[in-house]
């Protein structure tokens, strides 16, 4: 039996709560991350001003991708809740990484939060047994 094996279906709401609120705070704070990337790389001493640009462009992206796979794992976490709690969780770590390199630690925190608290939830709640019978 796999760890990720799912054994029943969930029965909270919460994780998808979690998981829209954490992608509704990610927006701002991924047009932050793309800027504050860009203002990290701006201080180091051989960017140029392409390689800026390229910092934030490549922040952008990967906050855009921890939102996107909280909030469809979020929203997954009925039918595939230990999946979707342990995809939320390291959507939680990924996100405190770019908050902590980015700086960006109103928005970031937010999010990181709320994935952290929906993957805890998907991962314990009570689930309803799908086993035919």
């Amino acid at each position: 039996m796999s760890i990720l094996q799912e054994t029943g279906k969930g029965t909270s709401n919460g994780p998808m709560i979690a998981g829209v609120i954490g992608f509704v705070a990610s927006i701002p704070g991924t047009i932050c991350a793309g800027i504050c990337g860009a203002g990290v790389d701006l201080f180091s001493a051989a960017a140029t001003q392409g390689e800026m640009y390229g910092a934030g462009t490549t922040w952008i992206i990967i906050n855009v991708a921890v939102a996107l796979s909280g909030l469809v794992f979020g929203i997954m976490s009925k039918s595939r809740p230990r999946l979707s709690g342990f995809i939320l969780i390291l959507a939680s770590i990924l996100g405190l990484i770019i908050t902590i390199i980015t700086l960006n630690w109103f928005w970031g925190l937010i999010t990181v939060a709320s994935f952290l608290i929906g993957g805890i939830i998907s991962l314990t709640q009570e689930k309803i047994s799908t086993a035919s019978v």
